[in-house]
Order: structure tokens, then C-alpha cells, then sequence
């Protein structure tokens, strides 16, 4: 049996600056969808709505 006990919130720690290094560059993402719109291209998803009304 383990005499250890949750850790709440405040106490548990941060991993030091260092330990949080950069490994790689990610380059496999893709583009930002700025300036479009799911709902107005998603014609199923519009019909969804309208029936759950």
C-alpha cells in the first residue's frame, strides 16, 4: 500500500524552461481557415439544425 496522496492543483509543479525545449519543426499542418465559414459550406449540418428547431 502507497502512503501517497493526490496532489491538489496548487501544488502540483512546473517543469523547468528548460525541460520544455523545442524537438522539431511541425510541418504537416495545414493551412488557417481564416475567413471561412463551416456552417455556410455544410449543407447537412444546416439541414441538422433546422430539424432540431
Amino acid at each position: 500500500m502507497s502512503n501517497h496522496q493526490a496532489r491538489t492543483p496548487d501544488q502540483v509543479s512546473v517543469a523547468p524552461d528548460h525541460y520544455l525545449a523545442n524537438t522539431h519543426e511541425v510541418v504537416n499542418q495545414p493551412s488557417v481557415l481564416a475567413d471561412y465559414n463551416l456552417y455556410a459550406s455544410d449543407s447537412a449540418l444546416r439541414e441538422a439544425v433546422v430539424a432540431w428547431r
